[in-house]
């Protein structure tokens, strides 16, 4: 092989090597892009699901005042019982705290079999406006009933109009 050849050779061996680079950066950025574009429209779907998720009707109770907003409360946790097929034996909503005048308190007791009660929970507690179950006392009797002594605490927003 003469000298020429030789450099012929390592001109073309070094034009693959290029040819190949150029290949891989391309293939590399394409690849890169698509996932930029994927990471920005997961970003843009999560947003729009923040934005839904902080709706204030999604927390708060709204009513003209406390007692409304206890009643409202109430109305919830003995639709709840019914549609879950426990008994609701007490429900008494509390009286407003004067240190945190939007929190609504109600103090309730109920039974069924566990998978009624369980069914009565997840409804309080799946559906908005948010409730927050603060505290829950278990008791199961011999023939498989259960009774449940909760606090169930929600959020409230007074409205001025008194609508």
């Amino acid at each position: 092989m003469t000298a020429r050849q030789s450099n012929l050779a390592v001109l073309a061996l070094g034009g693959l090597v290029l040819a190949l680079s150029l290949y891989a950066a391309l293939f590399t950025g394409l690849q890169a892009w698509s996932l930029y574009q994927r990471i920005q429209a997961g970003t843009r779907a999560q947003s729009a699901q923040v934005h839904e998720t902080v709706l204030p009707s999604r927390y708060l109770i709204e009513a003209a005042s406390h007692g409304a907003a206890g009643a409202a409360l109430l109305a919830r946790l003995r639709e709840a019982a019914r549609q879950a097929g426990v008994s609701l034996q007490r429900a008494e909503p509390r009286a407003a705290d004067p240190a945190d005048p939007h929190s609504v308190k109600i103090s309730a007791q109920a039974s069924g079999p566990a998978r009624g009660l369980a069914a009565f929970l997840h409804a309080i507690e799946a559906k908005p406006p948010a409730l927050i179950i603060q505290r829950a006392r278990l008791e199961a009797d011999k023939d498989k009933t259960i009774s449940i002594d909760i606090l169930v605490a929600a959020r409230a927003r007074y409205r001025e109009d008194g609508r």
